[in-house]
């Protein structure tokens, strides 16, 4: 297994066990699980691929696929201060496979921070509003 996504998954799952063991600590925090998965399959009905060093090689009718999911956090305390942190993993294969190039043949796996951010509510009322948003 790819170092990246072993870490990638240990890192999510350890942020669901860190929320589920907080979320009764006090009345002053909201923990919310957020995620999602898909599963994309498609096909390049014709086409060419380039890779540097390599002569451009025509692509007709390959199927495509890649499989990701995400899993974070969405915190609310005292209903001023929001954080959001997600993380996810991607698994994808190479287009075109080509048997006599291995690199091509290898599947692909990522681990990504979806959300990472903070926003504090200065003043919130049903006419106006005043946020501070950072992060990513």
């Amino acid at each position: 297994m790819n170092p990246r996504l072993f870490f990638g998954i240990a890192a999510c799952v350890c942020l669901f066990a860190f929320g589920i063991s907080r979320a009764g600590d006090t009345s002053d925090f909201k923990f919310t699980p957020v995620g999602d998965g898909a599963l994309e399959v498609g096909q390049i009905a014709q086409g060419f691929w380039k890779n540097p060093g390599n002569p451009i090689q025509p692509v007709n009718h390959v199927w495509q696929q890649r499989a990701y999911s995400t899993l974070g956090y969405d915190v609310l305390y005292k209903k001023n201060l929001e954080l959001n942190i997600s993380g996810g993993g991607l698994v994808a294969y190479s287009t075109p496979q080509i048997g006599t190039d291995p690199q091509t043949m290898e599947t692909r796996n990522f681990f990504f921070l979806k959300t990472a951010n903070a926003m504090y509510s200065f003043l919130n009322t049903e006419q106006y509003g005043l946020q501070l948003q950072l992060g990513y």
